[in-house]
């Protein structure tokens, strides 16, 4: 992991912009370093979620966006500190990648079932009651739309 990001760094990479992955997951292969994660106490909910014989058994699959598995994780490989530790790419990681999301989501929150429970997604625009200023109009340049 160090290499790639001195190399990244020495490419004038921005690590706040530019994907810089750990060097197993570049090569689709299981994360070494989560062997040491799961060993020292702090755990992402991905690295509790994962262990070698499901990163194995997942990680051929690709979505039709080009998602893997690898890239769902890098982000909790390479910054250990994080809560969760991965991220879906697009809508069709969550059923790809089901046995691994599955877990981390019912980790996430506790006591939700996915087999027992709907999450209900209401994305009607109309139901917005509030109303911005103009002067927050024009400011607002993208949204983010956060889920866990």
């Amino acid at each position: 992991m160090a290499k790639r990001l001195v190399a990244a760094m020495a490419k004038s990479l921005d690590p706040y912009f530019d994907l810089i992955l750990d060097d197993d997951v570049s090569e689709n292969r299981w994360p070494r370093v989560l062997d040491y994660y799961k060993k020292a106490g702090h755990q992402s909910i991905m690295c509790q979620a994962l262990n070698k014989q499901r990163f194995d058994d997942l990680k051929h699959l690709e979505t039709k966006n080009g998602w893997t598995l690898a890239r769902s994780i890098n982000t909790g490989v390479t910054n250990p500190s994080s809560f969760t530790g991965c991220h879906a790419g697009d809508l069709e990681s969550y059923q790809l990648f089901r046995p691994f999301f599955k877990d981390v989501i019912e980790k996430y929150h506790v006591g939700f079932d996915m087999e027992k429970h709907k999450h209900v997604t209401d994305m009607d625009v109309n139901k917005i009651t509030e109303k911005l200023e103009e002067h927050a109009k024009k400011k607002i340049v993208s949204s983010r739309i956060r889920c866990a």
